[in-house]
């Protein structure tokens, strides 16, 4: 479990954020690593882990965001024993000639990162160092209004080679520790097609009608689906319900899409909304996502 460095309150949400040096992955963005949030009126939390046993997975915990999963930069162009930069996490070292794999940690130089806090926000500036040509500069801020949680991200490519990549948000989401079963409903802001189902067992467990999914069961098993991406996607949100509760989260999403999955298994469902990063040297991009939290 990651220790609790930030707390960030108001009077209706209390979100405990980890320390940089909490997470020691090679995987996830240490900046704005939110582990827990509590909704105040009936003390309803969201977040849970990604796995439950012990030395399973890759450290993941609540929302926390990822440089790179698809398109790793400077990974093919390294040499084994040679670096390649993860943006959020540090300089990375290839140890072989396989492919890059998300899963597999890699021997890390972290980045230089500042941080400065408030009550109810914080923001993280991360100068990364220059590899292959690669620098940027990634400035991460986190606030709160209400029931709203907002993540706001500014990138700025200042070194000189062009940075095409991807940025998502993993949600490990469970409300207040219930498993996934048919008291759940995941639903999105347009109709869905779902174009990629991994695994056999994914179709038994869930549904897919317009542009809602149901659980059938408790999965005893990782699901995973690609949902199709609307052709008019400037904004965009799911929303997963807990349903004999009303409880539940929505993220809005303020820039186009890329790329949608949902991951999952009996402890946590992880929709996932993917921005698209393409910048040529001394360009900047910002985009933001923001959570809602609430009773219906």
């Amino acid at each position: 479990m990651i220790p609790i460095k930030y707390i960030l309150e108001n009077d209706v949400l209390e979100i405990e954020v980890a320390s940089i040096d909490d997470y020691r992955g090679s995987r996830f963005d240490r900046t704005g690593f939110i582990t827990q949030v509590r909704l105040k009126d009936g003390n309803h939390t969201f977040c849970t882990q990604e796995s439950m046993h012990s030395g399973q997975g890759t450290g993941g915990i609540g929302i926390c965001s990822e440089f790179g999963i698809v398109t790793p930069l400077g990974y093919d162009s390294a040499e084994v024993g040679e670096c390649f930069p993860k943006l959020g996490v540090g300089l990375l070292t290839k140890s072989d000639r396989e492919p890059y794999d998300f899963s597999r940690p890699y021997s890390v130089l972290p980045f230089d990162v500042h941080v400065e806090t408030g009550c109810d926000v914080i923001t993280f500036h991360t100068e990364s160092k220059e590899c292959q040509g690669f620098e940027a500069s990634v400035n991460k801020r986190i606030s709160m209004d209400g029931n709203r949680l907002t993540i706001a991200y500014e990138l700025l490519n200042t070194g000189n080679k062009p940075i095409r990549t991807e940025e998502y948000s993993h949600n490990f989401m469970r409300i207040d520790g219930h498993d996934y079963g048919p008291d759940y409903t995941l639903t999105f802001s347009f109709p869905i097609k779902v174009e990629n189902m991994e695994q056999v067992y994914t179709p038994q467990v869930l549904q897919v009608s317009s542009n809602e999914i149901r659980f059938n069961e408790v999965p005893q098993h990782d699901v995973y689906l690609n949902p199709s991406v609307p052709v008019e996607n400037s904004e965009i949100y799911w929303e997963l319900i807990h349903e004999p509760s009303r409880v539940g989260v929505r993220e809005t999403c303020n820039f186009p899409v890329g790329k949608l999955a949902v991951w999952g298994t009996a402890h946590v469902v992880s929709p996932e909304v993917f921005a698209v990063i393409d910048l040529n040297p001394g360009e900047s991009q910002v985009w933001q996502r923001t959570f809602d939290f609430f009773i219906r």
